[in-house]
């Protein structure tokens, strides 16, 4: 069982076994529909087939494309299969795709994602948007201590010449 949904479930100690049950299952009916599922396409890549495989949302149009895609090809027989190969050959992939899909795969493995994810806060374009808003602070400030002195410049020359 889930953490959250025991600790949940931990936290209602007046609810009756029945509402645990129900609330159980509903948590869990929601996770399956909220959850992701992967979805595996071949592609070629340098003379060599690879098997390239995405996490996306269930409820995405990708998820529901592959679901009707997969439950189509269990429906055909050996020879469709090959007739649709033949038809629809398979995608390629370029050198970039290829470095991604390494890289994507790396991170999985040695489970750095969430750590690169962290340090990425502390990356060069965060710094350097924080830089730039600091000058624009700096400037709309000067702005405004400009026009103040300036008004109070208008003000000074308004009250010489009624003299």
């Amino acid at each position: 069982m889930d953490k959250s949904l025991a600790r949940l479930l931990k936290d209602s100690d007046e609810a009756s076994a029945d509402k645990k049950k129900a609330a159980s299952e509903a948590a869990r009916a929601a996770l399956a529909i909220a959850g992701k599922m992967k979805i595996e396409e071949q592609k070629h890549f340098a003379g060599q087939t690879i098997s390239v495989v995405r996490s996306v949302a269930k409820s995405s149009a990708e998820a529901q494309q592959a679901a009707a895609k997969a439950s189509e090809a269990a429906k055909q027989s050996e020879l469709d299969k090959i007739v649709s190969e033949l038809k629809n050959p398979k995608k390629s992939m370029s050198a970039v795709e290829k470095s991604s899909h390494d890289w994507d795969q790396f991170k999985e493995e040695k489970g750095i994602g969430d750590q690169l994810e962290a340090y990425a806060k502390d990356g060069y374009v965060e710094k350097q948007q924080f830089l730039q808003r600091v000058e624009e602070r700096q400037f709309e400030a000067g702005r405004a201590e400009r026009e103040r002195a300036r008004a109070m410049a208008d003000a000074a020359a308004a009250a010489a010449k009624k003299r």
